[in-house]
């Protein structure tokens, strides 16, 4: 990232604040420059620091806004401890007495709209940093020492590092098209969520008009089987008001295909070659155009999607990434109740006209391959021939919907939402729970790298798992595993009980005793899923790890098991003949189910 494309950089400020019964400290960093700026209870000039500046935090918009805010009322220490107590509470911050200051407050929140809503806990263990927790009681009943003070703003000033490192991994994929949303609405809304700022976009702040009945073109509806068609009628009103319906397995062909109000789904165990998937380009976004679910709003709509195309032609991505976020944002506003966008009948009328729309290509595609996953938007199949082509061609002409069009060399598949697949040029591409970690990622719920990797390279490149283990032992944050006690728990505690981080780096260890287990509120213990019995606990830095020594303790037959334990429910190497319908025989590895 070029850190001076970034506008106002020198106008942006990190910070962090905590509060004890008797003192409050808050940490300033400016971005993208060296040194900090503590505040300690004294707070004169903390008006003149943040005057025309960016605040940037980390759950600041639930908390630190809200602290900030008493201060520069000038609230008393016993008042701004009791709003901490508050909000740490759980209590309705729609109740809160914040005055003015709070919506004046010009502030961006690096959690906001974070995918799996890690905590910055989690952020800095998947970044291999110190995870440390404060040994200071908030509710200490007296004043800060001196040497609490020290600690408090050395933990404080990791925290604004950590947010810094943060903010800089999401400035291209949320913060500039955001802040280019904002701009479009002539508005003061840098707090909204994107959905929320897109669906003002759209609508000038109006309320769309909300339907009575479903809306799916009669010549659509044709198109299915009977049963499909008396299972969307059936269940349609439970939901939209909102409820969840089983979903329809309906048998075609020996394709055991899944309809229901989220998408058509089919997958099985298999391993091919040569694959080919086709994947709609802005399925949803073309279907409301298409068929003018947004009324009068839907030629705004097509306006931006053509604005869309010129932007990304043109390499402008923060506009391209901005007006991605408005097409993508208004499906899923036609189901919130709390936005502009409104209209649940729109909402399931879109998506039973998308999956019509691939059961027809799955229809016309059957005939000239072997499906192997069709996932709401895309089917991927082993073609027997190129017939195909025309027949993909002639379905973008009746559905007015573009195909993208990809070549994969190797597909292995455990389910349909759990497959490993190489494209032609090598590029590996995963989806599912048991291999999305395979490529290091630090905004995720990072656990068990090394197993995703380990699956990876057995099926694509013939290395056994004990061989992936062994190349990687340099690496420790593939080993680590990151435990999180939630909120509904009151403790972690290790086998002495003695109480823990809520955020954990453990290893699998050949040697101590250490086992971190969760303290429920009826004082039993419960185990932390697919964690080791034997643990190494390390919440340090892990540059300061020695790289030896923990060699020698790793317990790498944990994750090993852990590994064949996931390898038992994907498919086996099995390699069989297929006989096309032009009577030339193309071998593929395939699972024999």
């Amino acid at each position: 990232m070029n850190k001076r494309n970034l506008k106002g950089i020198d106008e942006i400020l990190i910070y962090d604040v905590e509060v004890f019964k008797f003192n409050t400290i808050i940490v300033f960093k400016q971005y993208n420059k060296p040194g900090y700026c503590v505040f300690e209870d004294d707070f004169r000039d903390l008006k003149d620091l943040i005057k025309n500046k960016v605040l940037v935090g980390f759950n600041n918009y639930r908390y630190d806004d809200y602290i900030l805010s008493a201060i520069l009322e000038g609230k008393t220490q016993e008042y701004i401890k009791q709003l901490n107590d508050y909000i740490i509470s759980g209590g309705d911050m729609r109740d809160l007495e914040v005055g003015n200051t709070f919506y004046k407050l010009n502030t961006l929140d690096t959690m906001q709209e974070l995918n799996n809503r890690i905590s910055l806990k989690e952020f800095q263990a998947n970044k291999g940093l110190s995870i440390e927790e404060s040994p200071i009681d908030f509710n200490l009943n007296r004043p800060l020492n001196d040497r609490e003070k020290e600690l408090v703003k050395s933990y404080c000033i990791h925290d604004v590092y950590s947010t810094e490192i943060l903010f800089e991994e999401r400035i291209d994929s949320y913060f500039r098209p955001k802040l280019e949303l904002v701009k479009m609405t002539n508005k003061s809304c840098n707090k909204w969520n994107t959905t929320t700022i897109a669906a003002e976009i759209l609508t000038n702040g109006h309320k769309l008009f909300n339907w009575e009945y479903l809306r799916v073109d009669k010549k659509y509806l044709e198109l299915v089987p009977e049963e499909v068609l008396d299972y969307w009628i059936n269940n349609a009103k439970y939901v939209v008001n909102n409820n969840k319906v089983e979903s329809f397995k309906y048998l075609e062909d020996g394709y055991e295909l899944v309809f229901g109000f989220g998408g058509l789904h089919f997958g099985n165990k298999t391993i091919a070659q040569n694959v080919v998937l086709l994947d709609v380009s802005s399925m949803y976004p073309n279907i409301i155009i298409n068929n003018d679910f947004l009324g009068f709003e839907t030629l705004a709509y097509r306006k931006i999607l053509a604005e869309r195309m010129i932007a990304k032609n043109e390499n402008d991505l923060n506009r391209s990434n901005a007006l991605k976020l408005i097409l993508n944002s208004v499906y899923g506003n036609f189901k919130n109740k709390y936005s502009n966008l409104y209209n649940p009948h729109a909402g399931v009328s879109t998506c039973i006209t998308g999956q019509i729309a691939i059961y027809d290509l799955f229809r016309r595609l059957k005939k000239y391959g072997e499906i192997i996953n069709i996932n709401t938007d895309g089917i991927a199949f082993v073609p027997k021939n190129n017939l195909w082509k025309k027949a993909s061609m002639d379905w973008t002409l009746y559905w007015h919907l573009e195909l993208i069009e990809k070549h994969y060399s190797k597909w292995i598949q455990k389910d349909v939402n759990n497959y490993i697949a190489q494209e032609v040029n090598g590029k590996i591409v995963t989806k599912g729970t048991d291999v999305n970690n395979f490529e290091y990622n630090p905004l995720g719920k990072v656990k068990h790298n090394i197993v995703d990797l380990c699956l990876v390279n057995y099926f694509l490149q013939d290395i056994t798992i004990a061989e992936t283990i062994k190349n990687n032992l340099n690496d420790p944050k593939l080993f680590q595993i990151i435990l999180k006690t939630s909120n509904k728990f009151a403790a972690t505690v290790d086998e002495n009980k003695v109480i823990r981080n809520k955020v954990n780096r453990v290893f699998a260890s050949k040697i101590g005793t250490h086992c971190l287990k969760r303290l429920r509120n009826d004082g039993n213990f419960s185990k932390f899923p697919d964690a080791p019995n034997k643990m190494l606990v390390f919440n340090d830095s892990l540059d300061n790890l020695d790289i030896n020594k923990f060699k020698e303790i790793l317990d790498t037959e944990y994750y090993l098991e852990l590994a064949n334990k996931k390898l038992k429910n994907w498919p086996v190497k099995n390699v069989i003949k297929l006989k096309d319908n032009t009577s030339k025989l193309r071998e593929i590895e395939r699972m024999i189910i």
